[in-house]
């Protein structure tokens, strides 16, 4: 699948099966430890991707479902004769071995784990290779894990529906879809971007290794005032996504020296529009798409709305995951290389919108959050596929923005100096699209 070949195909990172999801959650009332066995088992049943194996053979990189008679990762640890104050470093312990325990070639990706704590209640431990799931598959998961074991509480065993599309299916839809006329359609439009003026970003330690143990976010945030302007009075005619695309863009270029960035865009990889009979609603899986952003610049004195890129982002959005199933999945290997010899983004931007609660704690009222540490989700010595990731989200009526970066490439003066540069921009730009003339309200 295009998603997997970036992270596993495209470079030799180490430890690529320590790349998780993970959340450690604390049960309002006690589990059972036969229904909790049950429940995860069902689960990984249900939800073909939880079984997923990815392998190197003959034929490249290449993927499969292993059968459900396989041994089910799930185990119930007893911690509750430890003395408290050990309890906390013992459950910890615990979820860093497991961290680090997951198989892309042979299984398991997923493993569930019941902690008995005595006195100090129990603790649910799910931990799930990135490969097997993104974030968004959380919301289906606990809904089913919810579900299933309510359905065994009470002895009915009323299951809800399966998803009615299974990850396997979609992966074969990606397949078709991949040779379809309407793909091999968008061919031209791809390559008639403006690639040769894209620009690689400037390093301040090229010899440097892109490590996720060198990784640091920097975060910037708008006051309340800021974010309501930019969520009530933006004309409806410019999406915010373009705007904060646009601020990004103006400062790559600034930074690269080229009228022309290039950006992926992430998605969550669920366009129901893209593919007839799929409905990914209750899909557990890898499925977030990345879309290439050829952006060039407009010249100064253009049209006065120029400075948001609407005009040039929207097409390639719509094209959507085009350009990977092209590179990655077509059967005219011809097309595949030439795709393939594009450049490769530097810089990754991936907009969440409005988010008050964490994606992986279920909305029910079965579990609460856990205080200790679910261990490190990724390996320290694995390597980042971007020098920059940039995030924004809505959290609690402010908009923030972070920045991701590895000290080995960039000093954070760098950084610091670049993310304030994006402050300014953004903030003068919603300020131009208010019609205000100026930015009055800083950031943050």
């Amino acid at each position: 699948l295009p998603n997997v070949a970036r992270f596993l195909g495209e470079r030799e990172s180490p430890n690529p099966g320590h790349w998780n999801l993970g959340v450690r959650l604390r049960p309002k009332r006690r589990l059972d430890p036969e229904m909790t066995r049950r429940t995860a088992e069902r689960i990984v049943e249900r939800h073909d991707a939880l079984r997923l194996r990815c392998h190197h053979d003959e034929h490249g990189l290449t993927s499969s479902i292993a059968p459900i008679t396989e041994t089910l990762p799930f185990e119930v640890v007893d911690l509750s004769e430890l003395p408290v104050e050990r309890q906390t470093e013992a459950v910890e312990g615990y979820a860093s071995e497991a961290q680090a325990s997951l198989d892309l070639d042979r299984g398991p990706m997923v493993r569930i784990a019941l902690i008995e704590l005595g006195d100090q209640g129990q603790r649910l431990l799910v931990i799930v290779h990135h490969f097997s799931m993104d974030a968004i598959s959380w919301r289906p998961f606990w809904e089913d894990f919810e579900a299933i074991y309510s359905g065994l509480e009470d002895g009915t065993s009323v299951e809800p529906p399966g998803p009615s599309t299974t990850f396997e299916a979609w992966a074969r839809a990606l397949g078709e879809r991949a040779d379809s006329d309407e793909v091999r359609g968008q061919i031209r439009s791809w390559l008639d971007l403006p690639w040769d003026r894209v620009r690689p970003i400037p390093l301040d330690r090229p010899d440097g290794v892109n490590s996720n143990e060198s990784a640091r976010e920097l975060l910037i945030e708008f006051s309340t005032d800021e974010t309501g302007k930019l969520l009530r009075e933006t004309p409806s005619v410019e999406r915010k996504t373009d705007l904060l695309l646009s601020a990004l863009a103006r400062v790559t270029a600034e930074w690269t020296g080229s009228d022309t960035v290039l950006i992926d865009l992430m998605g969550h990889g669920r366009d129901e529009d893209a593919f007839e009979d799929v409905d990914l609603y209750g899909t557990v899986g890898f499925l977030i798409s990345y879309t290439p952003l050829v952006l060039r610049l407009p010249e100064p004195g253009s049209a006065p709305t120029s400075w948001v890129l609407s005009e040039q982002i929207q097409p390639l959005q719509r094209l959507g995951l085009g350009f990977d199933l092209l590179r990655c999945m077509a059967t005219d290997m011809s097309t595949r290389v030439t795709f393939d010899a594009l450049p490769k983004a530097q810089i990754l931007f991936n907009h969440h919108g409005q988010r008050d609660e964490v994606d992986a704690v279920p909305r029910g009222a079965m579990f609460i959050p856990a205080p200790e540490s679910i261990g490190s989700t990724h390996a320290p010595d694995g390597l980042r596929y971007y020098p920059l990731a940039v995030s924004s989200e809505i959290w609690r009526d402010r908009l923030r923005v972070r920045f991701v970066y590895s000290t080995n490439l960039h000093e954070d003066s760098t950084m610091e100096a670049l993310a304030e540069a994006y402050r300014r921009e953004l903030t003068d730009s919603i300020a131009r699209l208010l019609g205000s003339g100026s930015s009055t309200t800083s950031l943050t």
